[in-house]
C-alpha cells in the first residue's frame, strides 16, 4: 500500500489514537491484575511449563501494537471504519480487558477460562472480518490468537490443577 505524504500522516494519527486506545485497556486491566499478581495468583498451583511473570509485559505490548496497526490498517484499507468489522474489534478488545476482571479480581480460573474462550471466538469473528478485506491485517493478528490459545490452555491447566 503506497501512501501519500497526507494520507501517510493521517495514517500515523490513527495509528498512535489506536495505540492510545488499547494501551488504555491495557492500563485498565492491569489495574484488575497487579494486586492479584503478588498474592492471590502466587499461591495457585500451576503447571511447570508456566512463563515466567516478566514474560507478560514484554509479550502484550508486542500484540497490542500489532492490534494497533491491523485495526489503522483496515481503516485505510477500506477509506472508513465500518460496523461490519470494527464491532468485533472493540467486542474483542472488551473481553480482552474482561478476562483480567474475571480472572484476578474476582479469583476465578473458572470465569477467566469462560472468557478467554470468548476471547478466542471474538477473535476469529474479527479476523475473519478483516480477512474480507484485507489479509494483511488479518495475518498480523495470528500471533495474539497463537497467545491467547496458549493462554486458553493456561487457564485451564490452573483451573483443573485448583
Amino acid at each position: 500500500m503506497t501512501l501519500k505524504n497526507s494520507t501517510k500522516q493521517s495514517y500515523i494519527k490513527h495509528f498512535i489514537i489506536w495505540v492510545i486506545v488499547i494501551m488504555l485497556v491495557q492500563w485498565a486491566g492491569s489495574l484488575f491484575t497487579d494486586m492479584s499478581v503478588k498474592t492471590w495468583y502466587q499461591s495457585l498451583h500451576k503447571p511447570s511449563w508456566t512463563p515466567p511473570n516478566i514474560l507478560f509485559p514484554i509479550v502484550w505490548p508486542i500484540l497490542y501494537l500489532s492490534m494497533a496497526f491491523a485495526i489503522t490498517h483496515m481503516r485505510f484499507k477500506q477509506g472508513r471504519y465500518e460496523q461490519k468489522w470494527l464491532t468485533p474489534f472493540l467486542v474483542q478488545l472488551s473481553i480482552n480487558l474482561s478476562w483480567s476482571f474475571l480472572f484476578f479480581s474476582l479469583r476465578s480460573p473458572l470465569l477467566g477460562f469462560i472468557g478467554v474462550v470468548l476471547l478466542i471466538i471474538s477473535l476469529l469473528w474479527t479476523m475473519i472480518a478483516f480477512f474480507r478485506t484485507s489479509k494483511c491485517a488479518c495475518f498480523v493478528l495470528i500471533p495474539y490468537l497463537g497467545w491467547v490459545i496458549f493462554a486458553t490452555i493456561l487457564n485451564a491447566s490452573i483451573l483443573v490443577l485448583n
